[in-house]
């Protein structure tokens, strides 16, 4: 058994705008300083592409 009370676990989340956001790294395992490259798609109720949407992404970097 892996220990996961400490990462979010809980799967997809709802909200009120009707989008879903995949995001997805080239790896699966990173080192500290190593460098991340991200992608990302946003998908609308139809599973079509949304394109011209802001969008924040916040990465917590802390050392535990």
């Amino acid at each position: 058994m892996i220990e996961t009370s400490r990462y979010n676990v809980g799967g997809q989340t709802t909200y009120s705008s009707g989008m879903k956001t995949f995001m997805y790294g080239d790896r699966n395992l990173y080192r500290p300083g190593e460098q991340v490259n991200l992608t990302g798609i946003i998908r609308d109720d139809d599973t079509k592409a949304v394109k011209d949407v802001p969008v924040i992404i916040k990465v917590d970097y802390s050392y535990r």
